[in-house]
C-alpha cells in the first residue's frame, strides 16, 4: 500500500493509476473526501461523489422500466451516471465515499465499477476512487475480508 501525503503527491497517484481502481483509507474527519474533489478539478477531471451508505442499485444501475417500442427492459440511469456514459471525451471520477459502509447488495454493482463498467461496458473516461474510513469504531456493511475479489 502507497501512503500518500500531500496534494500534489495525490495527484500524480491518481494520475498514475488512473487505469486501477484507487482506494483511499484514513481516519474519519480528514478532509479525504474534499482534497480528492479539489485535486481532481485541478486536474480537469469531473468529480462525481456518492456517499455509499444508504444507496442501493438504483442510484447507481437505474431505474428499470419497460421499453414497449423495443420491448425489453432498460434501466433508466441516474444523470451522474448517463453523464459519464455520454462524454467519451471528458474524464470523470467517479468517487464511492465510505464504501465500507455500502450495502452487501451493491457488491455486485461495485466489482462493475471498480473494473471501469457500466452494464458491461467498459468506460475508459472513468476513474473509480473508493474512500473507506478506518478504525475499529467505524461500521463495515461488506465483509471484504471474506471476499477476496472484492478486498
Amino acid at each position: 500500500m502507497k501512503e500518500v501525503v500531500g496534494i500534489e503527491e495525490l495527484k500524480k497517484q491518481i494520475w498514475l493509476n488512473q487505469d486501477k481502481g484507487i482506494v483511499i483509507t484514513g481516519d474519519a474527519g480528514t478532509g479525504k473526501t474534499i482534497t480528492v474533489i479539489e485535486s481532481l478539478k485541478t486536474m480537469g477531471i469531473t468529480p462525481i461523489l456518492y456517499r455509499m451508505q444508504g444507496i442501493d442499485s438504483t442510484d447507481i444501475a437505474g431505474i428499470p422500466t419497460r421499453n414497449e417500442k423495443e420491448h425489453c427492459l432498460e434501466y433508466l440511469k441516474p444523470k451522474e451516471i448517463h453523464q459519464i456514459m455520454s462524454n467519451p471525451g471528458q474524464k470523470y471520477a467517479l468517487i464511492l465515499d465510505e464504501v465500507n459502509r455500502a450495502e452487501p447488495e451493491m457488491a455486485p454493482i461495485l466489482f462493475q465499477l471498480f473494473e471501469k463498467k457500466i452494464e458491461n461496458k467498459t468506460y475508459e473516461n472513468l476513474i473509480v476512487i473508493a474512500m473507506i474510513n478506518v478504525g475499529q469504531d467505524y461500521d463495515t456493511n461488506i465483509d471484504f475480508s471474506s471476499d477476496k475479489a472484492l478486498l
